[in-house]
């Protein structure tokens, strides 16, 4: 009896040993020690034995065989689809990334875009003042000769045979002058339009810089007389020529030089003076006025810009003077600008082509708008 219950007692150990070996090999082969449990009977304890360590081999066998076995098709599925997550996370990644450069370069452009608005807004404010200006300051330059040349027709037609010679004729020159006036005006505006226009065009030849001078202090000997200012031509090298439009030419001198008139001081002088530069040539106008302020020497070549020093403001003009001076200057591929100096009064530069470095047959009006057009 001890005998038996030993053996079973064994038999019952190496049964639960091959159990869990077939446990731990994925559960191949467990019926046979499931089976051998549920049997009794000392008889047939060899038998069991037996089945039980073939049974222990094959759990073993099948574990090795499935170590070696490759992977199922559920697990190639995953693997595939980790795979593809992964991808899907880079590439989010790169989506992202690239939105925010995207977003980033929106708000630059939007910041920049801003910007440039209000620039253009305050522009458009600055030539809103300027065109009210523009028509106060016109009307007044129109209607004061207008009013003039009105009286003094009056005067002539009501009181003519009264009237002794000597005043007729002057009140004949005063309203010569109204009117050289408002037609000088009238040109100043038919000029900033064509120029702006495109629609301007030159004469351009070789000529004598003291020929033109000389008639620049014909034109003004009256009107400096007024004042007693003096209009002197400082000695010059001879033969010295520019390559412009003559009546250009003349124009921008006589604009420069009657402003010295108008704002110098009565008795004062007004020199001109020429110098060869090289490939240029140098023409200056000096007088002992007020001179420019250093912050309005740029600012008085703007249309319709007057200095606002007290001891300008009663100088009547338009502030389109100096403007077409330097742009007419320009579409003769030279210059005008004021001196950097410090001395009493103003020096105005015009530098112009040499007579010997000009381009005869060439339009200077459309090289020089082309080249304003790059510089811009």
């Amino acid at each position: 009896m001890l005998a038996a219950t030993t053996l079973r007692t064994g038999l019952g150990s190496a049964l639960i040993a091959a159990a869990g070996t077939a446990l731990a090999a994925g559960g191949a082969g467990l019926w046979p020690a499931a089976a051998a449990l549920a049997l009794s009977g000392g008889g047939l304890c060899a038998w069991f034995s037996h089945c039980a360590r073939r049974a222990a081999r094959k759990c073993a066998a099948c574990a090795e065989e499935h170590k070696e076995k490759p992977p199922s098709d559920l697990h190639q599925r995953f693997e595939s689809m980790s795979r593809r997550f992964q991808e899907l996370l880079q590439e989010y990644g790169e989506q992202e990334r690239s939105l925010l450069r995207q977003r980033n370069q929106l708000a630059g452009a939007v910041r920049k875009r801003t910007a440039e608005l209000v620039q253009a807004n305050r522009r458009l404010e600055k030539l809103d003042r300027v065109k009210d200006e523009f028509v106060s300051l016109l009307a007044h330059e129109l209607r004061t000769p207008l009013t003039s040349v009105w009286s003094y027709v009056e005067l002539l037609l009501s009181y003519g045979d009264e009237i002794e010679a000597a005043e007729r004729r002057e009140f004949l020159e005063i309203t010569r002058g109204q009117v050289l006036r408002v037609t000088r005006l009238v040109n100043e505006l038919l000029d900033l339009s064509r120029l702006r226009s495109g629609k301007f065009h030159l004469q351009p030849a070789a000529h004598c810089v003291a020929e033109v001078m000389r008639e620049v202090v014909a034109s003004l000997r009256e009107v400096a007389a007024k004042d007693r200012h003096e209009l002197v031509i400082a000695p010059l090298e001879e033969g010295l020529e520019v390559f412009c439009d003559r009546d250009r030419l003349l124009q921008i001198l006589v604009n420069l030089a009657g402003n010295a008139v108008k704002y110098s001081p009565g008795g004062s002088r007004v020199t001109l003076r020429a110098a060869p530069g090289g490939a240029t040539t140098v023409i200056t106008v000096c007088d002992d006025g007020p001179g420019i302020p250093p912050d309005e020497r740029e600012l008085v070549f703007e249309p319709f810009y007057r200095a606002r020093s007290p001891r300008t403001a009663s100088v009547e003009g338009t502030g389109l003077g100096l403007y077409l001076s330097r742009e007419l200057a320009r579409q003769m591929r030279g210059d005008l600008r004021v001196a950097d100096t410090e001395h009493t009064g103003a020096e105005l530069i015009l530098s112009l082509p040499a007579a010997a470095h000009g381009a005869p047959g060439q339009p200077l009006a459309s090289a020089h708008a082309a080249a304003s057009a790059d510089s811009r």
